[in-house]
């Protein structure tokens, strides 16, 4: 008579307790790297109404040097409302020497200006710098929301956003 040797063969895999660990384990990572990646993401947006407004300052320099005047508007310099991507609108508010806002005219020739990019799409949601604004003067100046959704100041240094 011939002996079967049977041996035992031990399961191989994973257990569902042991699955549901490694779940657990992603899940938790996850939760974690996620709102700061999006953040990340938007932070970097930002980067294209900097651009932006710069690239509009430049063009109103180039423009005072031709016409010793400020461009009272976005049209009178001949640049974009909207940034690149579409993330921020750009508009110009130029004004005379007694403060009040000028208009196309060179009778009410500008002698400062103030640039601003405002978000738009998805840069909605970044709370903490939703508008960016330079001078002439190079003042850099942004605003965030705060928890009404209301534009405020007080809850930004500009350092955070420029």
């Amino acid at each position: 008579m011939t002996h079967l040797k049977i041996k035992n063969k031990k399961a191989s895999g994973f257990t569902l307790i042991e699955l549901m660990i490694v779940v657990a384990i992603v899940g938790i990572l996850s939760s974690i790297a996620y709102p700061s990646y999006t953040k990340y993401v938007q932070k970097s947006k930002r980067t294209e109404a900097m651009v932006a407004l710069m690239q509009a300052a430049q063009q109103q320099e180039k423009f005072f040097s031709q016409n010793l005047r400020y461009a009272p508007s976005a049209t009178a310099l001949g640049v974009n409302t909207s940034t690149e991507n579409g993330l921020y609108t750009i508009s110009i508010t130029g004004k005379k020497s007694d403060g009040t806002t000028c208009d196309n005219t060179t009778a009410n020739a500008c002698i400062s200006f103030t640039l601003k990019a405002t978000a738009l799409a998805s840069q909605l949601h970044d709370t903490d710098c939703r508008e960016f604004t330079l001078k002439n003067t190079g003042e850099k100046k942004s605003k965030g929301v705060d928890s009404s959704g209301t534009l405020n100041s007080a809850n930004n240094a500009s350092g955070t956003c420029w």
